[in-house]
């Protein structure tokens, strides 16, 4: 009977676990634990979890300067969609060019 409470606490906070390394993921974590019991609130905090923004990490150089590591990864995503509407003539040239600017 024990195990089964056990297996049930952990199934019931998966969308809490998935989101533990996401900026919002108190709110996840409030959202599982109020409407959790729901299966709209589970799916709805599943897929906040899943799909939200990643949060940003942070690490240190030798010299004390912070480095995003999350915001590059930030910018080579937002570079990637670019090009591919550049690819499929969404974007021309020039506003590709200009978009890359404001990004970099």
């Amino acid at each position: 009977m024990f195990i089964i409470a056990i297996v049930c606490v952990v199934v019931y906070f998966i969308p809490t676990l998935l989101g533990r390394n996401k900026k919002c993921a108190n709110s996840i974590l409030l959202l599982n634990i109020f409407f959790g019991w729901t299966i709209i609130g589970w799916f709805a905090a599943l897929i906040w979890a899943r799909y939200g923004e990643a949060s940003s990490k942070v690490s240190f150089s030798e010299d004390g300067v912070q480095l995003n590591v999350d915001s590059a990864l930030s910018k080579l995503q937002k570079l990637d969609r670019l090009i591919a509407m550049h690819k499929h003539g969404v974007l021309n040239d020039e506003e590709l060019e200009l978009e890359k600017r404001k990004i970099l």
